[in-house]
């Protein structure tokens, strides 16, 4: 799947000038996306690292392969950590959230 590339009118307007060919989709979000949007509380269900990225307290995509959690995760809008932010992660959490860090 690519990944959705957000463009002002003044860029779509630019193509239209040079008669290069796109197509717009309209996303609509699934009913699953607007339930954790209005449901999540960033100071509740999140970890704010000192980098400043938000990491979910709670797991979710068990069972399924790498390739699948990360086609998953990027439909609902989100990502999986890269190895050096997860090492950020397992340090903050091992120190200030010790029960998480049990758990991973």
């Amino acid at each position: 799947m690519a990944p959705i590339i957000k463009v002002s009118d003044e860029v779509l307007k630019g193509l239209d000038n040079l008669r290069v060919a796109y197509e717009l989709e309209r996303a609509e979000p699934t009913q699953r996306n607007e339930q954790n949007e209005t449901s999540l509380n960033l100071e509740k269900d999140f970890i704010k690292l000192p980098s400043g990225i938000y990491v979910a307290k709670e797991k979710t995509l068990h069972g399924k392969n790498w390739f699948d959690s990360h086609k998953a995760l990027q439909e609902q809008g989100k990502r999986m950590l890269i190895p050096l932010e997860f090492v950020e992660f397992l340090k903050y959490t091992r120190e200030n959230f010790p029960e998480i860090y049990r758990d991973v």
